[in-house]
C-alpha cells in the first residue's frame, strides 16, 4: 500500500503496541477510558474485589481495558490492581476458575469482551455459582448475544457504525492531505447495564 501510495486507516487498534505507534491514522474506541468506566461502575454498586478476566493471547484492546481499570483504581490512596486481580485462563478451564474462587473473595469478573464473558457464565453455571448473586460478570462490545445470555450481560456498547463513519471521514482527509501527521480518533463507549450486575446488596 505504501509503495502504491494507497491511503491506510486502521480500525480498532494500532499495529504497533503502545506507547509507540505506527505512521497510520487510527479510528477506534477509547479502550482505556472504557475500562476505567466499567471499573468505576462496579465500584459504585458495591464491588470491592474486582478481577479482570482474559483468555490467553488476548488482543491489545483487552490490555488497554485492563490498563483503564488500573487507572481508575489509582486515585484510591495510590492503590493499584494486585497481581492476583488478573486471571488469565480459558473460559472452559473449570479447575483454574474453581481454584481461583476458592482462594480469594471475588465480587465481580470484568471480562475483556462479550465472548469471554459468555464462556465464563457457562462455566460458572456448571459450577453452581449463581450470577449475580455470588459474583457479577461484565463484558465489552455489546454483541447481539449479550442480551440473550442468562443472565443478560452488562457490557460496554461499541458502535461499529460510528467507527466506520469516522474511518471513512479520516480516509477522505488522508487522501486529500497525504502529508498530514498520523491522527488517532478515539470514540467513547456506552455502559449498558443488564441483570448480570443487578444485585440489591453486596455480600459482607
Amino acid at each position: 500500500f505504501d509503495k502504491s501510495g494507497v491511503a491506510v486507516v486502521l480500525c480498532d487498534y494500532d499495529i504497533v503496541p503502545a506507547p509507540r505507534r505506527s505512521k497510520y491514522d487510527l479510528v477506534g474506541i477509547n479502550n482505556v477510558e472504557a475500562g476505567a468506566a466499567m471499573f468505576r461502575y462496579l465500584r459504585s454498586i458495591g464491588a470491592r474485589r474486582i478481577v479482570f478476566f482474559m483468555r490467553p493471547y488476548s488482543s491489545m484492546t483487552h490490555y488497554e481495558r485492563l490498563r483503564g481499570a488500573m487507572t481508575a483504581l489509582l486515585p484510591e490512596a495510590g492503590k493499584a490492581l494486585e497481581d492476583d486481580s488478573v486471571l488469565v485462563a480459558e473460559t472452559s478451564d473449570i479447575s483454574a476458575i474453581r481454584k481461583y474462587l476458592r482462594s480469594r473473595k471475588v465480587d465481580a469478573f470484568m471480562c475483556g469482551d462479550d465472548e469471554t464473558a459468555a464462556g465464563l457464565l457457562q462455566t460458572l453455571n456448571r459450577m453452581g455459582v449463581v450470577v449475580p448473586k455470588y459474583v457479577m460478570v461484565t463484558g465489552f462490545n455489546d454483541l447481539s448475544l449479550a442480551g440473550l445470555l442468562t443472565p443478560p450481560l452488562t457490557t460496554m456498547r461499541i458502535s461499529c457504525e460510528e467507527i466506520a463513519d469516522a474511518a471513512f471521514e479520516r480516509l477522505v482527509t488522508r487522501i486529500s492531505n497525504p502529508d498530514l501527521p498520523p491522527t488517532e480518533v478515539l470514540l467513547p463507549a456506552e455502559l449498558v447495564v443488564r441483570e448480570s450486575t443487578l444485585v440489591k446488596e453486596m455480600k459482607g
